[in-house]
């Protein structure tokens, strides 16, 4: 999740899909992905910081400055 782009995606050279992190839909979008097989979420910017909204509630599995992996 970073923006609205699939950069960190591409990137990565990782399948995956790419949600914006203020999508009024978020939860939605989330579980979405998670019926179609997503196990982690990967928040990239200043998001990662402070996890907003329903990104909270995720376990964290790792952290750094201005990154997050988190457990769908």
């Amino acid at each position: 999740m970073h923006g609205s782009t699939i950069d960190l995606l591409y990137y990565s050279d990782r399948p995956g899909w790419a949600v914006p992190p203020d999508a009024p839909d978020l939860e939605a979008r989330l579980d979405r992905c998670r019926r179609q097989g997503a196990r982690l979420l990967v928040v990239a910017g200043p998001a990662a910081d402070a996890l907003p909204g329903p990104l909270g509630g995720l376990g964290v599995i790792e952290r750094g400055p201005g990154w997050a992996v988190l457990k769908l």
